[in-house]
C-alpha cells in the first residue's frame, strides 16, 4: 500500500525546472509514463470552459512524449471531450476523474459502479437548470459520469448562492460533492478518483518499477499526488503565492512552464534511448 506524502505549503515546494538536474538524475534508465490534467494544466483557465484550448506549443510535445512513454490525460472533462481538445493519437484519456477511460486503441472502460448514479446526475441537472440556470455567468457542464457547476464567470455576490445550491442539490441526491476553482463538481459517490483511475492504468501497463510522472494544478489532483506517493515526480501548477498546500513533490508556475518541464523530459528521454 502506497503510503501519501505529508501536505505542505506550496511555496515550499521545490520548483520542477530549478530542480530539473535532480529529477533528471532520478529518472535516469528509469521506465516512465506520464499523467496530465488538462485544465490548468495543458489549457490555460479560461472564464468560458467550451472555450479551453491547449496552449500553443503543448501538442507537439505530448505527441512527442506519446511516441516515447504511456501518456495519460486525466480530467474532470468527458473523455471524448478532452481526447478532442489535445489532439494527440497513442495516448490513454481518463474523463469524468478517471469514471470513464479511452484506450489508445480506442477501447473503452467505464468505472462498474458509477453507472448507478445516472439517474441521480440527469435529476441534478434538471433541478439546477431551475434552480440556478437563470442566475448570468453561471455554466453548467454536464458529462456522462458528472456535473460541473462552473461560476467563474458569476459576480461575487451570487456565487456563494450558487455553490450553497449545487451543494445541496448534489448531497440530497446521493452525489459526492467536491470544490474546485470556482466549480463544484457532482459525481458518483463511490470509492473512484483520479488517483484510483491512475492507480488502474498503471496496473495495465503490467511494469512494476515505472516513475510515474503527474502533472495538475487543482484539488482533485491531490487525489492522485496522494495514490502515487513520495516516490513518483508529483508537480503542482500552482503560483507561488498560492496558499493551498499539497502532496506534490515539485511545482512550476502556469502551463508554459509545465510545456517547458515536459520538452525537458522529451530531451532527456531522447537522450537516455539514443
Amino acid at each position: 500500500m502506497v503510503t501519501p506524502a505529508t501536505p505542505r505549503p506550496i511555496g515550499d515546494v521545490p520548483h520542477a525546472l530549478a530542480a530539473w538536474p535532480t529529477i533528471a538524475a532520478e529518472l535516469e534508465h528509469r521506465a516512465i509514463a506520464v499523467f496530465l490534467d488538462f485544465d490548468g494544466t495543458l489549457s490555460p483557465i479560461v472564464a468560458d470552459p467550451a472555450a479551453a484550448a491547449l496552449l500553443p506549443g503543448v501538442q507537439p510535445v505530448v505527441a512527442r512524449l506519446a511516441r516515447q512513454v504511456p501518456v495519460a490525460v486525466v480530467s474532470g472533462r468527458g473523455a471524448a471531450d478532452v481526447a478532442e481538445r489535445v489532439g494527440v493519437p497513442g495516448i490513454h484519456v481518463a474523463g469524468s476523474h478517471g469514471f470513464e477511460i479511452i484506450a489508445p486503441d480506442g477501447s473503452s472502460h467505464d468505472q462498474p459502479d458509477a453507472a448507478a448514479s445516472l439517474a441521480a446526475l440527469e435529476a441534478a441537472l434538471d433541478e439546477l437548470e431551475t434552480a440556478v440556470g437563470d442566475v448570468p455567468g453561471v455554466v453548467l457542464e454536464p458529462k456522462r459520469f458528472g456535473l460541473t457547476v462552473h461560476d467563474r464567470m458569476v459576480a461575487d455576490a451570487d456565487a456563494e448562492a450558487v455553490r450553497a445550491a449545487a451543494t445541496t442539490t448534489g448531497e440530497r441526491l446521493g452525489l459526492r460533492v467536491t470544490h474546485g476553482k470556482r466549480v463544484t463538481e457532482l459525481r458518483p459517490d463511490v470509492d473512484w478518483d483520479k488517483g484510483r483511475a491512475v492507480r488502474w492504468l498503471l496496473d495495465r501497463l503490467g511494469d512494476a518499477d515505472v516513475v510515474a510522472v503527474y502533472v495538475g494544478d487543482d484539488r482533485t489532483d491531490e487525489d492522485a499526488f496522494a495514490a502515487l506517493g513520495p516516490d513518483a515526480l508529483t508537480v503542482m501548477v500552482a503560483a507561488p503565492d498560492d496558499e493551498r498546500m499539497t502532496r506534490a513533490r515539485f511545482t512550476v508556475a502556469d502551463p508554459g512552464q509545465v510545456r517547458d518541464l515536459l520538452a525537458r523530459l522529451a530531451d532527456h528521454l531522447d537522450t537516455t534511448e539514443s
